[in-house]
Formats: structure tokens, C-alpha cells, sequence
């Protein structure tokens, strides 16, 4: 099994990007936010982000799909390069799957642009955390001033299958293209 890892920052259009790519290559896909419109319910009056139990959540799914003989899975997530949980998720993921076998997509746009994109559909539908505008937008500028959400190649990727793509000026359909062109996925 391979995996395809489309990560940061928040409205970059991780969700956006997956539906479009899926049209054209139908890989399963396992967005970071099915796991907080899963938990938001249960525990709407407490932090739903606790990234503990999120991560236990998203490696047992990782692992069920590896077991079902998947052969592509596309997972999406905000990865924090400062947050020690963040990255051990990503570590213990790529433990699951060979070297060659770890795909990473990484898209940026700057606030403004995404302050934008986060009162756009599907956003706010698919995403139970982001109906409210005020606290939704709230979290992106914190998460900026917080986290460092692009690598600046800077960072070491477990090997060299890392794509990054500045999608703030180029439509969904251009970077789908660029992601299926750089990893030959059709």
C-alpha cells in the first residue's frame, strides 16, 4: 500500500484539492476532519483537538486500511513542524509503509488568501469545527503566529517523494495536475 500525506496549513484547500484529485484517480481518502466531525458530537463543550486520542484514532484507521489491502490511501492533516505530537504521528505513520511508499503533498497559500478560503464551501459544510466564521478564523491566525506550517525545505522528509505546491494563485484543477504529473499517478 502507498499513502498520499496532503498537509498544511488550515483553508489551504486539503479537502478541496482530494475531491478533485479523486475524480480523477479514485484513491480512498481519510480527511483529518472526519475524525473531529466524529468526536465534536461527544465532546462538544471540551477541546476536540486533544491529539492524543485524534492520533490514536487516525493510526488505528491507517492501519485497518493497510490490513484490507488498499492499494492507495490519501490522508490529510495539519502538521505542525514545532509540535512533538504532530510529528511522532507522522513518524509512526511512515513506520507503517516502506520508504518508497510515502507520498507528501504539501500546499501553501498565505493567510489572507486562506482567510478567505475559509468561508467557502465545502469548508463549512464538511467540517463541523468551522461553521462558526469568528472562531474558525480565530484558530487560523493563532495556528500562524504558533506553528510552522510549511517546511521552507528545511525539514527532512523521510525521503525524497515530497511535492510542495503554492496553490494561491493557480486553480484546484492545475494542482491536481501537478500532483498526478510529479508522482505519475495515471
Amino acid at each position: 500500500m502507498k499513502i498520499i500525506i496532503i498537509f498544511w496549513p488550515p483553508a489551504v484547500w486539503k479537502y478541496t484539492v482530494w475531491k478533485k484529485l479523486w475524480e480523477k484517480i479514485w484513491y480512498p481518502f481519510f480527511h483529518n476532519h472526519a475524525i473531529n466531525n466524529m468526536l465534536l458530537p461527544i465532546f462538544w463543550d471540551k477541546n476536540i483537538s486533544d491529539q492524543n486520542l485524534n492520533n490514536k484514532i487516525r493510526l488505528i484507521i491507517i492501519k485497518k486500511a493497510i490490513s484490507q489491502w488498499l492499494n492507495w490511501l490519501i490522508f490529510t492533516i495539519c502538521w505542525a513542524f514545532n509540535d512533538k505530537k504532530d510529528n511522532k504521528l507522522i513518524k509512526d505513520i511512515n513506520r507503517l509503509f516502506e520508504e518508497k511508499d510515502v507520498f507528501y503533498i504539501e500546499l501553501f497559500s498565505d493567510i489572507k488568501t486562506r482567510l478567505k478560503r475559509n468561508k467557502t464551501e465545502p469548508r463549512i459544510s464538511e467540517k463541523l469545527t468551522k461553521q462558526n466564521i469568528n472562531i474558525s478564523e480565530r484558530k487560523i491566525n493563532d495556528f500562524e503566529k504558533q506553528f510552522i506550517m510549511n517546511s521552507s525545505n528545511k525539514y527532512d522528509f523521510w525521503n525524497k517523494q515530497h511535492l510542495f505546491i503554492n496553490n494561491q494563485k493557480i486553480s484546484i484543477e492545475n494542482t491536481v495536475n501537478k500532483i498526478i504529473k510529479h508522482f505519475n499517478l495515471i
